[in-house]
């Protein structure tokens, strides 16, 4: 200090004039007592500096330079008035420790804790002033004791701290110990306490972590906080929940046990983050979702069951969001959910399947309101719900290819069949679903529905044969709606999927142009046409249709089918034409009955009713030999003109011979037409298929998918054969099942029997190393 000045701040201060060593300490001593027994915080600043120069006066003695100088000589360096003065304040500190903690040792609980932390605050904030007034000393001492080798020295602060934790913590620290989680377990049972007294006791283990290797490391270390504190904490966390889960579930069940865990575990991360060390935070989470939950797995299982089968499924995101925490509990619930789905949908497929094997919309609408009520409860409650949707879509593929349906028409390719025929509906502008308010929106559900089915080959067929005759008796909604559903068809099944029903709408939109052509040939040949007469050109090998029964051709729609037949010869002379009456139709304006109706008849029906152009009555026989239909058909045709009431059996066409009429018609037997036929209808569809017609279509699909997939089998193999050149039979079957499995799924002794096949056609061969090993022969 410069004489008559203030002090200079900075490490090179002049020293003032020397005194002796111990006369500066008693005035040094008296004035630590000062900052420690009375209020540091009222000291004034010329004590205050009057303090820092008895350090600077004690530590800058002549008699240090003789110190240093007889290092060399062997002189011991802990004679140096520096380590003195050091030894000195640390001896101070040592003992008003010792007195301080007998004021405490009597007290428990509560009053000892504000006792430690009114203790502890006071001692920290003096010893802040302790280590400003010794800042030269702090400046000093460690950097000249390294040259000495002496052990290293701590500012005054952190030996300070360092002495607390030696003298205060480890004499109290059972009872410290106690008094906190005593604290905790209140705070636990939902009391209200003091959290600030946990707080400072916590902070204050963490703070006196000070290195006691590296003094110049002023990070805080968390030793005393794990030895103290941390470690019996999460000791007891086990204990007391192991106590209460048991009561608690006794008392409250399931459904509040569940709430009860989500709140503890909140309210655990809420408390570390209020009064604890950051790095409990991620043991004692451990350590509380092994007690409250995967302790008690079987509780939450019972209890997610419980909630989906009652109406209360919007508690099940709280027992998901709590389950989340558990390593393996949410794989378990998607196992339990999974079967939860496919049991429910089991039930209601049961209590409707005789009726929903004929009836497609009641079908699919079951289908599709399972999956509409778990996937929105899936989206809505569940959290990460990636892994229970993977459930529900398994779920649901159990479903829609093995239920009560299929059981009872003893086909799992039912599903496929009704699929394709509820999609055909919802197309034919004829039907009206009246669970479908948009086109769109329900091909879409159908979508949903298709990715699920195994038997894709078999939806193909059916949805091909619908297709072809919605184009024909041009029934369909819409090109653009036909478009848009094999647009989804394609990006479910892929290209080759589509290809064939793409191929009817384009031959379907050749031949309108064609027809255009052919109108305008006529005008030019014969004049316009008396009868709106189209003809719809079909490629044989694509659609659907075969020749299965004829007849003669109505007088009247001679000309037209004739000059047709010149004009598509004329164009293409190398292509031949035959004439499907079985799938043509027309439509037929009435002028005999009280009021005129249009009647959409088939060709069959037509050639039947026109005959009565001539006359009122025919037998069976007469009307065979005119319309040239086989006998079979012409009963069938026959019973359903019965049924709708355009003829009758006997002239009065009383409803109950008309209906003996139509249950059994023998070659003698008259019909008559029933001239008093009415209808509430202008326009009248009589041309309904018949049962016969529906079960022939329908074995015609099934034998089409069965040769389909075998030779679809048989190309399967030779392909994979041809890239592998060799392979194990049960190599195989397993690739083979792998590639078809998008398509449909064969069952193995099907794959088998196509080897062997492939096997006579000398296509494959057996290799001599093996029985069971396959050659492919190029």
């Amino acid at each position: 200090m410069a004489a008559g000045g203030d002090p200079v701040k900075g490490e090179a201060i002049a020293p003032p004039q020397q005194t002796e060593p111990e006369d500066t300490w008693e005035r040094l001593l008296e004035g630590i007592q000062q900052v420690y027994h009375c209020n540091p915080a009222g000291m004034s600043r010329g004590r205050y500096m009057e303090l820092y120069n008895c350090v600077f006066n004690y530590a800058s003695s002549t008699s240090w330079n003789s110190i240093i100088a007889n290092t060399t000589t062997g002189t011991p360096p802990d004679q140096s008035l520096m380590l003195q003065l050091y030894g000195r304040i640390e001896t101070f500190l040592e003992s008003y420790l010792e007195s301080l903690s007998a004021d405490g040792e009597y007290l428990t609980k509560e009053p000892f804790l504000r006792f430690y932390v009114y203790t502890w605050e006071k001692y920290k904030f003096s010893s802040a002033v302790l280590d400003g007034i010794c800042t030269f000393l702090n400046r000093t001492c460690p950097r000249r004791m390294r040259p000495l080798k002496k052990k290293p020295c701590f500012d005054i602060y952190d030996l300070a701290l360092i002495l607390w934790n030696r003298v205060f913590i480890f004499k109290f620290k059972d009872q410290l110990m106690n008094s906190v989680l005593r604290l905790i377990e209140k705070a636990r049972n939902g009391e209200e306490i003091d959290a600030a007294l946990i707080r400072v006791v916590l902070t204050s283990y963490v703070e006196v972590g000070v290195d006691n290797d590296d003094p110049a490391d002023k990070k805080h270390g968390l030793k005393t906080y794990e030895t103290v504190f941390h470690n019996s904490f999460l000791e007891a966390t086990p204990c007391y929940y192991g106590r209460v889960i048991t009561e608690y579930l006794d008392r409250y069940g399931a459904s509040e046990y569940v709430k009860w865990v989500d709140v503890s575990l909140r309210e655990e991360k809420r408390r570390v983050q209020l009064y604890m060390h950051e790095s409990t935070l991620k043991p004692l989470l451990g350590i509380c979702e092994k007690v409250l939950i995967d302790d008690h797995l079987e509780v939450f299982y019972d209890e997610f069951k419980h909630l989906l089968k009652s109406d209360t499924q919007n508690k099940i995101g709280q027992l998901l969001k709590v389950l989340s925490h558990s390593k393996c509990g949410l794989e378990h619930l998607q196992v339990l959910f999974e079967e939860h789905v496919q049991a429910d949908g089991q039930a209601s497929l049961e209590s409707i399947a005789e009726k929903a094997l004929h009836n497609p919309t009641m079908y699919v609408c079951a289908l599709l309101e399972v999956h509409k009520k778990y996937s929105t409860l899936v989206s809505s409650e569940f959290i990460n719900p990636a892994g229970f949707i993977t459930s529900l879509d398994n779920a649901c593929g159990k479903l829609v290819n093995s239920n009560a349906v299929t059981s009872l028409a003893n086909s799992s390719a039912k599903s496929a069949e009704l699929l394709a025929r509820y999609c055909g509906d919802l197309l034919n502008k004829t039907t009206r679903n009246p669970h479908v308010t948009d086109i769109e929106d329900g091909l879409n559900e159908a979508a949903v529905l298709f990715k699920y089915l195994d038997d894709k080959d078999v939806f193909q067929k059916f949805y091909a044969c619908m297709l072809a005759k919605r184009l024909v008796n041009q029934m369909s909604v819409s090109e653009d709606a036909e478009r848009c559903m094999i647009s989804k068809l394609k990006q479910a099944g892929g290209l080759e999927y589509t290809s064939n029903v793409q191929r009817l709408l384009q031959d379907f939109s050749l031949s309108k142009n064609l027809n255009e052509e052919f109108k305008n040939f006529a005008k030019h040949c014969a004049g316009p046409i008396a009868l709106d007469f189209t003809a719809v050109v079909v490629t044989s090998c694509v659609w659907p249709f075969k020749e299965q029964a004829t007849c003669n051709v109505p007088l009247m729609l001679l000309p037209c089918s004739q000059l047709f037949l010149a004009f598509y010869g004329g164009r293409y002379s190398s292509r031949t034409l035959t004439w499907l009456h079985n799938v043509s139709s027309g439509e037929l304006a009435t002028n005999c009955f009280k009021n005129t109706h249009a009647l959409q008849a088939s060709m069959f029906q037509m050639a039947v009713l026109l005959q009565y152009n001539s006359e009122l009555s025919f037998n069976v026989r007469k009307l065979q030999e005119n319309t040239g239909i086989s006998m079979v058909t012409l009963i069938a045709v026959l019973q359903s003109l019965l049924k709708c009431r355009l003829l009758v059996h006997a002239e009065e066409g009383t409803e109950d011979t008309s209906s003996q009429a139509a249950s059994q018609l023998q070659a003698e037997a008259v019909l008559y037409l029933n001239e008093n036929y009415s209808n509430k209808r202008v326009r009248v569809n009589i041309n309904v298929p018949m049962k016969a017609e529906v079960k022939v279509e329908q074995k015609t699909a099934d034998k089409r998918v069965r040769d389909d997939r075998k030779l679809y089998i048989q190309a399967t193999i030779v392909r994979i054969m041809k890239a592998r050149k060799t392979l194990k039979h049960k190599d195989l079957v397993a690739e083979v099942l792998s590639q078809l499995s998008p398509r449909f799924k064969p069952e193995v002794l099907a794959v088998k029997a196509c080897i062997d096949i492939l096997l006579e056609k000398e296509y494959i061969e057996r290799a001599p190393e093996g029985v069971d090993v396959y050659n492919y022969v190029a």
